[in-house]
């Protein structure tokens, strides 16, 4: 069983058949899309049926076979863009409202699919935006039904221009050209740039069917020349917008005599090309032509599925169910009349009480600020207006005397930390500290240091303390806080089997 791929061109429809990756079987039509109504009455969508319907009777191709259809640039809305990235669940919504600055009909007139690639070294999706007109789906999906087929694919013919990459093996994952280019027909050209499979920026190169380069007396330079000039413009417009991604290698496809030509003009244009022979996937003898190929191209759909996923015609039959959802829950009851309108309500209501935690969640730290501050103001008695001039005074001794008890307090207070940090430093060698205390007599504090001396020459221990005691008296923080420094106790210990010195000195204020 045959694989049929139709290319419907600006000026010409070409139908291939395609078995085990080979085209078997290949018929072109001209003048199909002229435009030109008082040169042809007969409307494409009878005029279109009745020949493929003779080409399909011809190679015994079975009713109802699925048939993938390639529309040219002027059918086709194909855009890449980037967005940041967001959430799976709001992707739709945020292509359809970056889509719209480029399309110039209402998005709702449109089927579309899209394919986002998250790009993790900048950290934002690249968008491959593929869409037609609702009226050309309906208008191609027609022509089919009347020609006894099934519409299986609706695509961008330069995708299927694609196809013959991975048809010949070629899968590389630096970013690649692909030119589709036809100096003998009246057929727009396509530079597409892919990465990985995915294309990133696409152009179609259309000449008006007046151009002198479709003339009978236009030679092919001529035709070159022009490409050559538009090829130039879509390069530099490429690495503006793509800066960091280098095209490798430019790659385009032939049958027979136009490769040479086609390799010197890609030759003058870029600094690394390759022109592709396909004559060995082709049985029989052929016209070669850049619409040939887009035909052979789309006939390879079911065979060699592409890196990216753009099918319009699961778009469509979505778009198709969730129409008829709707209908069907309005026909049910009032209340899918009111559907919109009753979530547009929750939306609003849940959208208030969200305003107003929003805002007491943001006052109420305030309040609690507030409390604090206020308990912790100093509450005075109120003073009666009827006292006297004794009472007040009376008052005002109390509170005086309040002050200079808080007062002595403050100045009577020993910081003991200072002391335990001077005292280990006044020592001298073979001196040890026993205890150090300290207490209150009379409500004066006392500070005790308890010590022993054991020194190898015993004569030298009583100078010794005399002289720890001369280093304690003599210290500035020491003398701070106490005035009256002396020895209270000393006498001769045995310590560890020798003989040494004990002795106690008292700090008075």
């Amino acid at each position: 069983m045959s694989d049929i791929g139709i290319y419907f061109g600006p000026q010409s429809m070409d139908v291939a058949l395609v078995k085990a990756n080979k085209l078997i079987a290949h018929s072109v039509f001209t003048g199909i899309s002229s435009g030109d109504e008082t040169q042809d009455k007969v409307p494409e969508e009878v005029k279109i049926p009745a020949l493929l319907k003779e080409i399909f009777k011809q190679h015994n191709v079975v009713e109802k076979s699925e048939v993938t259809v390639a529309l040219s640039g002027k059918d086709f809305i194909i855009r890449t863009f980037e967005i940041p990235v967001i959430p799976a669940s709001e992707l739709n919504n945020a292509v359809t409202y970056e889509i719209k600055k480029y399309i110039p009909f209402r998005i709702e007139e449109m089927i579309f699919d899209f394919q986002a690639t998250l790009d993790k070294s900048l950290r934002r999706y690249q968008i491959l935006f593929a869409g037609v007109k609702k009226d050309t789906f309906e208008k191609y999906n027609y022509i089919m039904m009347q020609s006894g087929m099934l519409l299986g694919g609706l695509e961008y013919a330069g995708f299927s221009f694609l196809r013959l990459l991975s048809l010949v093996g070629i899968r590389e994952k630096n970013s690649i050209a692909v030119l589709s280019v036809d100096p003998k027909e009246k057929d727009e050209s396509s530079f597409i740039v892919i990465e990985k499979g995915v294309p990133i920026f696409s152009r179609d190169i259309a000449f008006p069917v007046e151009s002198s380069a479709f003339q009978n007396n236009s030679s092919s330079a001529d035709f070159y020349d022009k490409i050559k000039r538009e090829m130039r413009i879509s390069l530099d417009y490429y690495r503006r917008k793509f800066p960091l991604k280098e095209i490798k290698k430019v790659y385009s496809f032939s049958l027979k005599d136009d490769k040479r030509q086609l390799e010197m003009f890609l030759t003058n244009v870029v600094d690394n090309s390759m022109v592709i022979s396909l004559a060995s996937r082709i049985e029989g003898a052929y016209d070669p032509s850049s619409g040939f190929l887009k035909a052979f191209g789309a006939g390879l759909a079911k065979q060699i599925l592409p890196t990216f996923k753009i099918n319009l015609i699961l778009a469509r039959n979505i778009a198709l169910k969730s129409a008829l959802g709707v209908s069907r829950k309005d026909k049910k009851s009032w209340i899918g009349v009111l559907g919109g309108e009753i979530f547009l309500i929750i939306f609003g209501i849940v959208l208030c009480l969200g305003l107003h935690g929003f805002m007491y969640s943001k006052i109420y730290p305030a309040r609690v600020q507030l409390k604090g501050v206020v308990a912790k103001q100093a509450l005075f008695s109120s003073i009666l207006a009827k006292r006297g001039l004794g009472e007040l005074t009376e008052l005002e001794n109390k509170k005086s005397a309040k002050l200079n008890k808080i007062t002595s307090v403050i100045k009577n207070q020993v910081y003991v930390a200072q002391i335990l940090d001077l005292i280990p430093r006044l020592l001298s060698r073979d001196m040890w500290l026993t205890d150090l205390s300290f207490g209150q007599e009379n409500n004066t504090p006392v500070f005790i240091i308890s010590g022993i001396v054991n020194s190898p020459n015993n004569a030298k221990e009583l100078p010794m303390v005399k002289d720890f005691m001369g280093k304690v008296k003599s210290d500035q923080v020491i003398k701070k806080y106490f005035k009256e420094i002396k020895i209270s106790s000393q006498e001769k210990i045995k310590f560890l089997g020798k003989d040494a010195t004990s002795f106690i000195i008292r700090c008075n204020r």
